[in-house]
């Protein structure tokens, strides 16, 4: 039985839990108040990540779209003000989840497999955005790489 980490990185044994899946739900959550001051919302970050998904080829379930799996692309952006000019300084969290079975008692859970995070700062939204992006690209060379396009 392979064994893999729950709370994986970007390293091969965290990618080699992207095989074989072809779709992916997309689910944005926890923007503070900090990063909704800098007008960024969570349905703009979704339809950021779904186009850059699609893209590159990976097709996007609906809310109420399955694929075996429940394969989950999660973004949190946690953030605190920096300045009264309105900066800010953040952290972006990307991580894909799935459906596992624990060795121990057989049960099955939803965790994530994938992971990759970002700390920044600034005073302009798109920066936070292009970061988005930027990790969100991190995640497609990942996919791409265990399953490349036919």
């Amino acid at each position: 039985m392979p064994v893999s980490s729950v709370y994986g990185g970007d390293d091969r044994q965290a990618r080699e839990t992207l095989v074989g899946f072809e779709s992916v739900q997309v689910l944005v959550k926890g923007l503070n108040r900090d990063v909704r001051i800098m007008e960024i919302t969570e349905t703009q970050l979704k339809s950021d990540i779904e186009l850059r998904l699609k893209r590159k080829g990976i097709l996007v379930l609906g809310e109420m779209g399955v694929e075996q799996g429940n394969p989950l692309l999660y973004l949190v952006i946690n953030s605190v003000q920096a300045s009264s000019k309105g900066g800010a300084i953040y952290n972006i969290d990307l991580s894909f989840w799935q459906d596992v079975r624990l060795a121990r008692s057989g049960e099955s859970t939803r965790a994530p497999t994938w992971s990759s995070s970002f700390i920044g700062a600034t005073h302009k939204k798109k920066h936070i955005r292009n970061a988005v992006i930027n990790k969100v690209d991190e995640f497609c060379n990942a996919w791409l790489s265990v399953n490349p396009k036919k």
